[in-house]
């Protein structure tokens, strides 16, 4: 039986490592032809997709994430870039957030299974992850947190949504940390909780009520 259950968990594992490395994580460039609606957060080089028109210099997921909310939340071509990141919440360490935009009237939601095909996601909405090997999980508890690392929805390719965070992982293709990738392939990110801001709320209920 013990042998048994070794040999399903290697069979698993091998499963799992075959999938990483034959089926892409990250967005290509499809993408900016295909799906408009979503291209417009996005900027083609070479062979690949970023958020940014420029490289961030940042280190920390919260601060990355803060700087493609603001480049979502501002109108495209503003002459002036307004700061909403502070206005609306998201601000701090990723554990930190959740206080944050619930002082501004935001909401915290716990991720549902549902949510991998893009339901109830929309654009802005920020991700938090449970990352195994952080080594900030006690600090993230200390706070009442389950999560060290955030990323924030762009939208969706058919169903699947697409994030852009700031990570850099020996398990995810491309060797770069600022990344747009699908949400269901950032193994082994974990995502737990949905942070929205008052301000993405309000913007859902100008919408229609479809997802993404």
């Amino acid at each position: 039986m013990v042998l048994g259950a070794a040999f399903v968990g290697l069979c698993a594992g091998a499963y799992m490592c075959t999938d990483i490395l034959f089926n892409s994580d990250t967005v290509g460039p499809g993408v900016l032809r295909e799906y408009p609606a979503l291209s417009r957060h996005l900027r083609h080089r070479h062979d690949d997709v970023l958020v940014l028109d420029f490289q961030s210099g940042e280190s920390v997921c919260g601060r990355y994430v803060r700087l493609v909310y603001n480049k979502m939340m501002n109108p495209p071509g503003a002459r002036v870039q307004m700061d909403y990141s502070i206005w609306d919440g998201v601000v701090g360490n990723a554990w930190h957030i959740p206080e944050h935009i619930l002082h501004k009237k935001g909401e915290v939601l716990r991720f549902r299974e549902e949510m991998l095909q893009g339901k109830g996601l929309y654009p802005g909405d920020v991700i938090g992850f449970y990352y195994p090997f952080s080594f900030y999980n006690g600090e993230a508890e200390g706070s009442n947190a389950s999560f060290t690392h955030v990323a924030i929805v762009l939208g969706a390719v058919r169903t699947r949504p697409v994030i852009a965070h700031f990570f850099k992982s020996p398990f995810l293709s491309v060797d770069r940390a600022e990344r747009v990738d699908y949400l269901d392939r950032v193994f082994p990110l974990r995502p737990v909780v949905v942070l929205r801001s008052a301000r993405v709320r309000r913007r859902i209920d100008t919408m229609t009520g479809k997802v993404l």
